[in-house]
């Protein structure tokens, strides 16, 4: 799992496609490492792919998992809003995720932060999402996580995609 996390991470994803054929194997009855699994390893994959809908379904894979019960916080989870939102059902996710405990983390709440905006957009308030999305923006550069900058590409795509 390790070295699935690593290629991932250091966008090396054509090495990456053989390690993920392997992952439906790995612990199959252990929660923690599923979870590892699809909110660790298959959402960046999927992001880094620029495939949405196939993150939000790993992710939506992984939500599944965590509701079943796991040994830690995740920080991934704030991701699940901001796609969701993008999808246009996103408030029962922001809403889901906002009552988890995983909202410790600054990267969830920044997340958040950027539904928010990508749904005030989406429901026409532009100066709004704006406004957000540029607060949720401002944590950023206090938060060293790899994934936060795509949760703002997401948003960004909301924007151009609706006006």
């Amino acid at each position: 799992m390790m070295r699935a996390m690593a290629l991932v991470y250091t966008d090396r994803l054509a090495e990456a496609d053989s390690v993920f054929a392997e992952l439906p194997v790995v612990s199959p009855d252990n929660r923690d490492v599923q979870a590892a699994v699809e909110g660790k390893l298959c959402c960046p994959y999927w992001l880094l792919h620029a495939d949405r809908f196939r993150a939000r379904a790993a992710f939506d894979r992984f939500m599944v998992v965590l509701r079943g019960g796991v040994n830690h916080v995740p920080s991934w989870v704030g991701f699940w809003a901001p796609l969701h939102t993008l999808h246009h059902d996103g408030a029962r996710a922001g809403a889901e995720v906002r009552a988890s405990p995983s909202v410790v983390h600054p990267s969830v709440r920044i997340c958040l932060g950027l539904a928010d905006a990508a749904a005030r957009g989406l429901t026409g308030h532009p100066r709004q999402a704006t406004d957000t999305a540029a607060a949720a923006v401002g944590e950023m550069s206090r938060v060293h996580d790899l994934l936060v900058p795509r949760a703002a590409r997401l948003a960004a795509e909301a924007a151009v995609e609706d006006g």
